[in-house]
């Protein structure tokens, strides 16, 4: 049996697996589609003591991290707390907000707690309950047919970014450690 990967869909091109790796969990590096590997760091969310959290706006609350790639410019969606894991892809957001560009807050630049450097490379881990779990939960059991069986990488469970600075080497592992149901 070929082994599945829990990659998110907006994440497959973009996302490099490395080590270990299984149904319920991956690790991976983070890649341009030019094969550049030095991002900046937007995020909508408020930051705390040292901890980027979600923020909040007339009731709705947001998670949004972007990077954008220092060698030709494009920017990538890694993680928005309302289109993104179980909660934002399956159970949907009843704002009428959809993703981070209706959401009005200001992105803001990530800059390291050390040097102050906005170039890093990101790794991303995901955990996800597996694809049975998808089907039984949200195929077998409920009567929303916007799903289908391949949907399943598009609601994991957790989602980890670790950050590394270019400049000083500064690492954070969980810069977010975020749990998504």
């Amino acid at each position: 049996m070929k082994n599945i990967l829990p990659i998110p869909t907006h994440l497959k091109h973009i996302l490099i697996p490395k080590g270990e790796n299984d149904e319920f969990e991956i690790t991976g590096d983070i890649r341009c589609d030019c094969g550049n590997d030095e991002f900046t760091i937007n995020f909508i969310g408020d930051y705390q003591n040292g901890i980027v959290t979600l923020c909040e706006y007339e009731g709705v609350f947001y998670l949004v991290i972007k990077c954008k790639c220092q060698k030709c410019g494009k920017l990538h969606l890694i993680f928005d707390s309302n289109l993104h894991g179980w909660d934002g892809f399956v159970c949907s957001d009843e704002s009428g907000l959809i993703g981070s560009d209706s959401f009005p807050v200001e992105e803001k630049l990530w800059s390291c707690p050390q040097c102050t450097n906005d170039s890093h490379k990101v790794s991303v881990a995901i955990s996800s309950q597996g694809q049975a779990d998808f089907i039984a939960e949200v195929l077998e059991n409920s009567e929303d047919t916007r799903f289908v069986e391949d949907d399943w990488v598009n609601a994991f469970e957790w989602i980890t970014i670790s950050l590394k600075c270019l400049r000083c080497g500064f690492e954070d592992k969980k810069w977010i450690d975020y749990e998504t149901m």
